[in-house]
């Protein structure tokens, strides 16, 4: 008589397979978060970059190249940007971004209005603006 080998059974083969999935299921959830709040990190970030500008620009701490014009490129304000050429343009109280790549926000504008008078970005309050644009 031939001895008999231990071996894993199909369903325990399964239940291990299962486990494995569910377990990689929930890492990729978590992954999925992480980058969101990756996203959202850059734009609170930005928009912080977007009021030094318009501080900068509004007490005369323009570069000294740029005294002809009151729309100036951000990453002459902003050293760490990695945003490319996104512009700004000063109107009183009003600053104008254009050029902001459209993988940046939600809803993929590239062009947004802040008035820092009425604190309001598009015209929206600033939680409204940002439940728009935030992953």
């Amino acid at each position: 008589m031939k001895p008999k080998r231990k071996a894993f059974t199909l369903v325990e083969v399964v239940v291990v397979v299962v486990v494995v999935l569910i377990l990689v299921a929930i890492v990729i959830a978590r992954f999925g978060r992480v980058t969101e709040n990756a996203r959202n990190a850059v734009i609170h970030n930005f928009l912080k970059d977007c009021r030094t500008l318009y501080v900068r620009l509004s007490y005369g701490q323009a570069p000294g190249y740029i005294t002809v014009t009151n729309a100036v490129a951000l990453k002459d304000y902003v050293a760490a940007t990695t945003l490319g050429d996104v512009q700004a343009q000063l109107n009183g109280n009003t600053l104008t971004v254009s050029g902001v790549p459209d993988n940046i926000f939600k809803d993929k504008r590239t062009t947004f209005t802040v008035d820092y008078q009425h604190n309001s970005y598009d015209g929206d309050s600033e939680d409204m603006f940002l439940g728009k644009v935030l992953w």
